[in-house]
């Protein structure tokens, strides 16, 4: 898997906000690849439409050690290539 500097950084300001909502859940958002311009724009991580189920994880990893929630926006995921 080659590096994904988006991804990064989407990676990296979720867990900001993960950190900054102490005491509250932690919510990610994880926008499918044909979810609607508005939802992608507000959405914490964007799926491709190929090997979704990575983005998904990286979603997962990016929560606080508390836990929290992954939200799937409207649309489809294609799990694998």
């Amino acid at each position: 898997m080659a590096f994904d500097p988006t991804s990064y950084s989407k990676a990296k300001n979720a867990l900001s906000k993960a950190i900054d909502a102490k005491g509250k859940t932690t919510t990610i958002l994880v926008a499918a690849y044909n979810a609607s311009e508005k939802v992608k724009k507000n959405a914490d991580f964007v799926c491709s439409g190929s090997n979704d189920d990575q983005v998904i994880e990286q979603a997962i990893n990016s929560l606080p050690a508390t836990g929290g929630r992954i939200q799937l926006s409207e649309g489809e995921f294609i799990l694998g290539s």
